[in-house]
């Protein structure tokens, strides 16, 4: 992905700005700075470049001088800056279903990093990552915002769920001890990954105001936007429904109201282009299981996003797509990527 093609929301641009603007920066300013106008910022479907977003960062800290912008603007936000996805968040049972969901929807706010779940024993780590050059600032918003998350929507917070957060920069002339006050555990920087280390445990965690119906509303909104970004086939339409609702398993109902065909018509489509649901639903996973072993995720991530309950039953999936299991495949991608080199 070019630097031109990573995009943000105009919410989280128009959000950064308001928490800028609070500064008595001349809103004006910021615009002309960045030539943008209202009609943008204020249009819930319209994308910027991820350059601006990193320029609005720079622009604001030469302005007022705040090294903590980035932190102070995450931990200033509410969890529904960017899209659906927040509102969805909002109103899940357990932390689970949030990093499911944020699995699912996640370009729907920006599409230019993601997440990975690393297990180690007990402990979980969070691992945040992207290929795209990004301000310091961007990374502190990222992780403020899931403290925040945390403290304002999580049940039963007897000790601090975060063990500690890792940064790969540096922390500059700034007060480590003010990061620590902010995230509510420890801090270091200069470390290899940018991520989060807690108890595997939170995943069981509960939320303060789950609500079910409420829930599938807004994921129906989200599903309906992710459909909306794409004029491709019925394939390629029906595939993104699929891959994005992952781990969940769509009905041919669920899917035909989507996409505002009738069941019969959706499968007569398929069919028509080789394909019954479960036979494209398995090349879904396929597909994006051999994307996700090539980028190096984890076995545990991969289980994770398919849906399947224990690694080992991946594994076998996988070696009757393949006919060889997700680490051999990883080796012989790893062979043939140095051989091209």
């Amino acid at each position: 992905m070019s630097l031109e093609q990573a995009k943000v929301v105009s919410k989280m641009v128009r959000g950064l700005v308001n928490h800028i603007a609070k500064k008595r920066v001349s809103r004006d300013a910021m615009l002309s700075q960045l030539n943008i106008n209202e009609s943008d910022l204020n249009n819930p479907d319209y994308y910027f470049p991820l350059s601006l977003y990193n320029q609005l960062y720079e622009f604001g800290e030469a302005q007022t001088g705040d090294a903590y912008l980035g932190l102070a603007f995450g931990a200033d936000s509410d969890p529904d800056v960017g899209s659906e996805f927040g509102l969805i968040a909002s109103t899940c049972g357990t932390v689970a279903d949030v990093l499911k969901y944020q699995s699912r929807f996640s370009t729907l706010v920006r599409n230019f990093d993601r997440f990975e779940l690393i297990t180690e024993g007990d402990i979980l780590n969070i691992r945040w990552s992207t290929e795209l050059p990004v301000t310091t600032h961007l990374v502190e918003e990222v992780f403020a915002r899931r403290s925040f998350f945390i403290t304002k929507y999580i049940l039963g917070l007897d000790e601090a769920i975060f063990k500690q957060v890792d940064f790969c920069h540096g922390v500059s002339d700034r007060d480590q001890t003010h990061f620590e006050s902010v995230l509510g555990c420890r801090v270091k920087f200069g470390q290899p990954f940018n991520q989060i280390t807690c108890n595997k445990s939170i995943l069981s965690y509960a939320l303060k105001t789950p609500d079910r119906d409420l829930c599938h509303f807004y994921e129906g909104l989200a599903q309906k936007k992710l459909v909306a970004q794409t004029q491709g086939s019925i394939v390629e339409k029906v595939s993104l429904l699929l891959m994005n609702a992952l781990p969940d398993v769509l009905s041919l109902d669920h899917l035909s109201k989507d996409l505002s065909i009738s069941p019969r018509t959706l499968q007569r489509q398929l069919q028509k282009n080789g394909y019954t649901l479960k036979e494209l639903y398995n090349e879904v996973k396929r597909k994006i299981a051999l994307e996700s072993l090539r980028a190096g995720h984890s076995l545990m991530t991969i289980s994770f996003k398919l849906g399947f309950s224990e690694q080992s039953a991946f594994q076998r999936a996988f070696k009757r797509w393949q006919g060889c299991t997700p680490k051999e495949f990883q080796q012989l991608h790893l062979h043939n990527t140095n051989t091209e080199d």
